[in-house]
């Protein structure tokens, strides 16, 4: 007989995740959660942040545009961060505020074209982070969305010139 795979199912973050209070935290690794963690409290010291949802699982609440930026905005001492399918799913709509994200070394999107250039609309990083994006959407999706893609890609500060040269999509 052959193994029956069985759908994990999202796991429900705590509303007060380490009571709202974790100054050491410097790595928060959230897989197959509920929602994508928003405790701002919790996230000034943080080095390294990925949350990864990935089966897009029904359970899963996407963030706001808004929502995400702000959590984002409250790492700045991020060196590493790899969203995948967690992002918001909204459209880009009017531009948001840029915020930098000065310290970060690593950037990895994944998700569909949307989300991922929704990520990168208003952030902006050092020359030499790398930075890996991995659609999920066809290939003629992805060829119809690549002008708005690469747009908020250069908006970033993401240097092609500067060495060393790494982006993957």
């Amino acid at each position: 007989a052959g193994a029956i795979l069985r759908r994990r199912a999202a796991i429900k973050l705590p509303d007060n995740l380490f009571d709202n209070n974790a100054p050491l935290l410097r790595t928060l690794n959230a897989n197959q959660v509920d929602r994508f963690p928003t405790q701002r409290s919790l996230f000034a010291n943080l080095r390294s942040f990925s949350v990864s949802n990935p089966n897009s699982h029904s359970g899963y609440n996407y963030p706001s545009r808004l929502v995400m930026y702000e959590t984002l905005r409250s790492m700045p001492l991020l060196e590493y961060l790899s969203l995948s399918n967690c992002m918001a799913r909204e459209g880009s709509g009017v531009d948001a505020v840029p915020f930098d994200l000065p310290h970060l070394r690593e950037l990895s999107l994944s998700g569909p074209v949307d989300a991922c250039s929704t990520v990168l609309q208003p952030l902006r990083v050092a020359k030499h982070c790398k930075v890996s994006i991995s659609t999920t959407d066809e290939v003629p999706a992805v060829r119809d969305k690549t002008d708005v893609l690469f747009s908020n890609l250069g908006r970033t500060g993401y240097n092609v010139d500067f060495a060393p040269k790494t982006l993957l999509i």
